[in-house]
């Protein structure tokens, strides 16, 4: 007796499509699978980011909270009495300052401080600059001329006088009265990073989206009747989201840097707020013969969140770049 087939339902004549993951997902998994370098870079940051977010619970100890009693003024010879600082101990692994709080708890307050102003500024910065950048790469003529030669202009300036003469522009006191003066003082240098920040990542932006345009898809958006703002917000700017998010990985190094070095220079985060930059300068630079822990214990953790952000900066810009990618171009997602 022969054996009967049974045909087929439409359903099973489909071929089974491999759901695709949103690109940010895919790209993450990429890295840890592929890039081990920015594996561990992904993972200084991740580690960097939850200590800033939970530093009141992780800390030891309070931001300001002071151990006078373990502190010893001592006679110098010919140059008066001087604080006898507190090194490192198992009570203190970091040490004591000057006025005898605790460096540790200072280093972990100071995770927060980087990690406000570095991500507050990739947000507000490339927000601007991408929309910027669309809007010149779109609109095109004269007006994409007038934008470029504004943004030369921006470019033209060293980017540390630029900074500096920012900060100093803004009000001392803050316009809005809910607003510390500390609050204000970190306010002013994300306004600063992220005027800084505008001019090149615009150009960036622009660029790619030129490339975009010229696609048949955005033609044929164009000629359904479709809105600029239709075109460039659901065309456009999801096919432009992997030279974005290499831009706002690696511009996060730049923006806790840049932080770091005004407030070297005395522009940045005003005291008593813990800044890694600040911890460097004041005390750090002053009692460095004294008592080196001062400065050597926020540069680590400044110089091993930089190098976090700069490796995993690399891995998202080999996997999302089509030059870096290998022969097939596939980000395979």
């Amino acid at each position: 007796m022969a054996k009967t087939e049974v045909a087929a339902t439409p359903f099973e004549m489909v071929p089974t499509r491999r759901r695709e993951l949103p690109l940010w997902i895919g790209v993450w998994g990429r890295v840890v699978k592929e890039k081990p370098l920015a594996a561990v870079g992904l993972f200084i940051v991740g580690t960097m980011l939850i200590v800033g977010i939970f530093s009141n619970f992780i800390a030891p100890e309070g931001l300001n909270e002071t151990h006078l009693e373990r502190l010893e003024l001592v006679e110098f010879a010919g140059i008066g009495e001087r604080v006898q600082f507190v090194g490192p101990s198992l009570s203190h692994p970091f040490g004591l300052d000057n006025l005898g709080r605790d460096v540790l708890s200072r280093v972990i307050h100071g995770a927060r401080v980087s990690m406000i102003v570095g991500f507050s500024t990739v947000i507000l910065g490339t927000s601007l600059a991408t929309i910027l950048g669309l809007a010149s790469a779109w609109l095109g003529g004269k007006s994409d001329m007038l934008i470029q030669r504004v943004v030369d202009g921006m470019m033209v300036f060293p980017w540390l006088v630029t900074l500096i003469i920012i900060v100093t522009l803004l009000p001392e006191k803050s316009p809005i009265g809910i607003l510390s003066t500390a609050s204000w003082g970190m306010a002013k240098v994300i306004l600063a990073l992220a005027i800084l920040d505008i001019a090149w990542v615009s150009r960036v932006i622009r660029s790619a989206a030129i490339t975009t345009k010229e696609n048949q898809y955005v033609e044929a958006a164009r000629a359904l009747g479709a809105s600029g703002w239709h075109i460039n917000s659901h065309y456009i700017l999801p096919n432009i989201m992997a030279p974005l998010i290499t831009i706002a990985t690696i511009n996060l190094g730049y923006a806790i840097l840049s932080e770091s070095v005004l407030s070297f220079l005395g522009h940045g985060i005003p005291p008593p707020n813990p800044s890694w930059g600040g911890m460097l300068t004041g005390i750090g630079q002053q009692f460095l013969h004294l008592a080196p822990w001062l400065a050597i214990f926020p540069g680590v953790m400044l110089a091993l969140v930089i190098f976090g952000i700069n490796v995993l900066g690399d891995g998202l810009r080999d996997l999302l770049d089509p030059r870096l990618r290998g022969e097939s171009g596939s980000l395979g997602m």
